[in-house]
C-alpha cells in the first residue's frame, strides 16, 4: 500500500490526487484542479478537470494518494513568485479554470 499524507479538503492544492479514508472501494479522486472555501471554512468545493466537482465540508479528512509537483524553490506552482517553468500537465490542468 503506498504511503498517504492525511490533510483536510481546504489543503488541497493543484494536481493533488486523494481519497477518503474508511472509503472501501479506495476510490482516489484526482488531480486536483482547485479547491475553493467559503469565507467561514465551513465547505469547500474541489474541482477537477472536466468540471467535475465535490463539496464537502472544509475540515472533512483526506488522505492525499499523490501530493503536486513543487517548483525548484520549494513551493507548489500556483503559489510561486519566482515564474518557475510549470510541468506541461500541471499547466494545463491550472488553464482550465
Amino acid at each position: 500500500m503506498p504511503e498517504t499524507d492525511s490533510a483536510y479538503t481546504h489543503e488541497l492544492m493543484l494536481g493533488d490526487r486523494f481519497r477518503f479514508p474508511g472509503d472501501t472501494l479506495g476510490t482516489v479522486y484526482g488531480p486536483v484542479r482547485t479547491a475553493r472555501s467559503s469565507y467561514n471554512l465551513h465547505w469547500t468545493w474541489v474541482y477537477f478537470s472536466g468540471g467535475r466537482s465535490l463539496d464537502r465540508h472544509a475540515f472533512t479528512r483526506v488522505e492525499i494518494t499523490a501530493r503536486a509537483d513543487k517548483c525548484s524553490c520549494g513551493r507548489f506552482f500556483e503559489w510561486c513568485e519566482n515564474e518557475c517553468p510549470w510541468p506541461g500537465d500541471l499547466e494545463e490542468l491550472f488553464m482550465e479554470f
